[in-house]
């Protein structure tokens, strides 16, 4: 099992609360736009960026880290 630090910069506050939603579904909030989310393989990694690629622009920023 992977763990992934994942990261946004949204502005749209809709958006950005979705976002939120989601990821809460995975993972736990370490601060306010961080989650700290545990992955069982590579489908699950590749399921959440799908979700979150749905939800985000081109202007908005998603980054995952592996730790």
């Amino acid at each position: 099992m992977d763990v992934y630090l994942i990261c946004f910069d949204i502005s749209d506050n809709k958006k950005r609360t979705r976002v939120g939603k989601k990821l809460l579904r995975y993972g736990h909030r370490v601060q306010k736009s961080v989650f700290e989310v545990s992955v069982k393989n590579k489908q699950q990694l590749d399921k959440i960026k799908q979700e979150l690629i749905i939800i985000s622009e081109d202007d908005d920023n998603i980054r995952f880290y592996k730790i």
